[in-house]
């Protein structure tokens, strides 16, 4: 299966003069990106980056960044999403799984602090706007690097349990496999503006920066930030003509609110699509009020499995809960029981995902590798499926409910969280003993709380401590995973057993 990267360059060809990135009053046509990335991999070339390579993109969405991420393919490399609003203590742990042979990044717009991380690290640093005559320098012919469909196109970062985070490798034959369906499943015309405005720590923003780039259309590129601001969105979405945007359900919840409460109706919107959190059947109907225009769809699929594996159009009588769907091309699923066996219809199981979509496994952790990519006795040899951890269950007529977790993790805003690497954390601190975290949910809303058995007199300081110790997750950890309030407990609430009773934990 061709790279997506070359399918790009066969539309660069095609269209040159063509908008192919939007973002403010800034626009690159499909051959001044082209130019600009091949100038960029021919210097990554020259600092050793090349096929199964790794070279880390530290930017804030903005044209740079597209021209990063394209430019380190075509140099070969799998690229490294850094973002730089996460504390930089994180991006020197992501650094530090594995080689790297170069970091990409623009010293003018990125944090002092990240800047002086990302310098400390032996990678050679590449600052786009620093080094633009050095770039210029450099041929904007394309480099033509050789790569197989089962080297690396990128690695991309979930939380761990152990309080470190794991970078799950992916390769370009399951990251054009995924494009190439949604291609073919929605059918985007050269022109349309597809937006821009996931995180590049999340691999929904692959589709959003690759997918208009395939066909002609444009990558419209919101500002940093502006992810969290629905007025902004609504009016962007709007004046760029956006047909197709992605919304976590938390995020298409203040949308709509924001949309209905008297902002900018976007009048080309076309197709919402929803992943990262259970889609709630009642933000259906809210939808085909607000926006009867725009259909909406509901995507499935772990950082561990290129992007999504799974799909659903929604449609008004999806009550009371929203199906997962079925698998995208070149995917399969199975429901199995505590032993492996498949269950039958009607029966809580795991999830395994196999097929195309499955990643290689997780950066230089192999213990964890053989524990969640286990072999796929219908695959070729070699192959492996992919242990989700989520919990579903197959009706009789083929729908699939989706109804948790198997383990302790939970996703906030489209965050996947594992409490037990914001535990570790905290039992880092030196007035804590041990720490507990947990996610709590009131009516349609819910909040990452913590508790903290101190170490020796610290309980003294009370609601003091919890303040101190939210600080100094925040220096360690990305917002999302920084609870609402810690509070302090002289012991542990037990149940009958002994266990640990979290219900007995006070809320305030």
């Amino acid at each position: 299966m061709t790279p997506i990267h070359e399918t790009i360059e066969r539309q660069v060809d095609a269209t040159p003069a063509a908008a192919a990135v939007q973002c403010g009053s800034e626009v690159l046509t499909y051959g001044e990106l082209d130019a600009r990335a091949n100038r960029l991999a021919r210097l990554l070339r020259a600092y050793g980056a090349g096929p199964d390579r790794v070279v880390a993109v530290a930017l804030p969405r903005s044209v740079d960044l597209v021209v990063a991420v394209l430019g380190v393919l075509k140099a070969g490399s799998a690229f490294l999403p850094l973002d730089p609003e996460q504390p930089p203590a994180r991006a020197a742990l992501m650094l530090a799984d594995g080689p790297v042979s170069a970091v990409v990044t623009n010293s003018v717009a990125v944090p002092a602090e990240l800047m002086a991380t990302l310098a400390a690290h032996p990678a050679d640093l590449v600052c786009l706007r620093r080094d633009a005559e050095i770039l210029e320098t450099h041929e904007p012919t394309r480099p033509g690097v050789p790569v197989h469909p089962r080297n690396l196109a990128y690695v991309i970062h979930t939380s761990g349990s152990t309080g470190r985070p794991k970078a799950a490798m992916n390769e370009h034959e399951a990251m054009a496999n995924r494009l190439h369906w949604m291609q073919r499943t929605f059918g985007l015309t050269p022109g349309e503006g597809v937006l821009h405005k996931t995180p590049v720590s999340f691999d929904v923003s692959l589709w959003e920066l690759f997918w208009p780039l395939l066909v002609g259309a444009r990558c419209v590129v919101a500002r940093p930030s502006g992810h969290l601001d629905p007025v902004y969105l609504a009016e962007l979405i709007d004046t760029a003509a956006v047909s197709t945007v992605h919304f976590v359900p938390t995020l298409l919840a203040a949308f709509l609110a924001a949309v209905d409460g008297g902002a900018v109706p976007p009048s080309a919107l076309r197709r919402i699509v929803c992943s990262g959190e259970e889609l709630p059947s009642a933000l259906l109907s809210v939808c085909a009020r607000v926006l009867p225009d725009a259909a909406v769809f509901n995507l499935y699929g772990p950082a561990e499995a290129a992007i999504d594996v799974m799909w659903h159009r929604c449609r008004p009588d999806d009550q009371p809960w929203v199906p997962l769907g079925l698998p995208i091309d070149g995917a399969t699923v199975q429901v199995t029981g505590p032993a492996g066996e498949p269950v039958p219809p009607g029966t809580r199981g795991e999830l395994i995902l196999g097929g195309m979509p499955v990643g290689r496994g997780y950066r230089n952790r192999p213990g964890l590798t053989a524990e969640r990519f286990v072999p796929d006795p219908f695959g070729a040899p070699g192959a492996r499926r992919y242990r989700t951890g989520d919990a579903v269950r197959v009706w009789a007529d083929g729908r699939m409910q989706f109804l948790g977790r198997l383990d302790r993790q939970v996703k906030l805003y489209g965050v996947r969280i594992e409490p037990g690497e914001i535990e570790a954390v905290l039992a880092g601190h030196p007035c804590v003993e041990s720490a507990v975290v947990d996610l709590r949910r009131s009516g349609g809303s819910a909040e990452l709380l913590g508790w903290v058995r101190p170490r020796g007199e610290a309980g003294a300081a009370g609601p003091v401590l919890g303040r101190q110790l939210r600080a100094y997750l925040r220096e360690r950890l990305p917002v999302a995973m920084v609870p609402v309030r810690i509070m302090t407990v002289r012991q542990w609430p037990a149940g009958p057993h002994g266990k640990l009773d979290r219900r007995s934990l006070p809320e305030r």
